[in-house]
């Protein structure tokens, strides 16, 4: 497999009800494993939680492909659906979490040789929560398919390996949770950011507009690039530009934010 992989989490709703997919960019499909993890575990928990753990999965399964240059799901598909030797990914998911890898779009891994002693609380508490999400799909994944129905395996076989993939998942989990986070750290009190900070950002998150033409008038306005934002999909930069001003300008905490609907926008009244 030659191109590269990316995954996207969509927000889906179906006879009312809202829940997540993560698709495959190239294929456009639904990754397997991770449908079935979302609807048969994940469909339980609040829809915030499910995004977390969405979040998490694709950051794994672009690392995986970055690594191996093959998807999770056709090398679990591959190893008889047996989780053992993908547990091993876990130190190098999380270095390349610490290496913030999972913020670019480059092809392939860029060296993963970061010292555990310069982990920041923070870090561990941020990029920890990843691994305990992938943990738990791991977990899960063992349950459903390390056994007869799956295996080649009599029951007594087929849970020999399951409680040995379970323990050395444990045992791989307590050896993170081990990880002494650096003293000497410095500590990042964040406050408002000043004036002149919103104005830059504010002008990095102005959207770009394409030529249109004003339907009333019929004056035409050439099309407008901002090569300041980083957002390439028109959607996205509208999007994160309306976030901005409703929590800058108006006070929105992000819950309100993510509550806001066409109708909670009005006209002004007048007092």
């Amino acid at each position: 497999m030659d191109e590269f992989t990316s995954y996207t989490n969509l927000h889906i709703s179906r006879n009312g009800q809202l829940s997540h997919v993560m698709v495959d960019d190239v294929t456009t499909l639904p990754s397997l494993f991770v449908t079935i993890y979302g609807r048969n575990e994940l469909s339980k928990k609040s829809l915030g939680i499910q995004e977390n753990i969405y979040a998490s999965l694709r950051f794994f399964y672009v690392y995986y492909f970055k690594k191996h240059k093959v998807t999770f799901d056709y090398a679990f598909h591959k190893a008889g659906y047996d989780i053992s030797e993908f547990i091993d990914e876990f130190n190098g998911f999380f270095k390349y979490l610490l290496g913030k890898q999972h913020l670019n779009n480059l092809e392939d891994i860029v060296g993963l040789d970061f010292l555990y002693s310069g982990i920041t609380k923070s870090n561990k508490v941020t990029y920890g929560n990843h691994i305990r999400n992938v943990s738990g799909f791991f977990r899960y994944l063992n349950i459903r398919y390390m056994n007869t129905a799956y295996q080649d395996l009599t029951p007594h076989e087929a849970h020999i390996f399951s409680k040995a993939n379970r323990e050395k998942l444990e045992y791989v989990m307590k050896d993170f949770n081990s990880i002494e986070v650096a003293q000497n750290a410095p500590v990042h009190r964040y406050k408002s950011i000043s004036e002149k900070q919103n104005v830059e950002l504010n002008n990095m998150l102005i959207p770009s507009t394409p030529a249109f033409a004003d339907t009333e008038t019929g004056e035409y306005f050439e099309e407008v690039d901002n090569p300041q934002n980083p957002f390439k999909d028109a959607f996205q930069q509208y999007r994160n530009y309306l976030i901005h001003r409703l929590m800058f300008a108006y006070g929105l905490r992000v819950g309100e934010v993510l509550l806001a609907s066409l109708d909670s926008i009005g006209e002004t009244q007048d007092a």
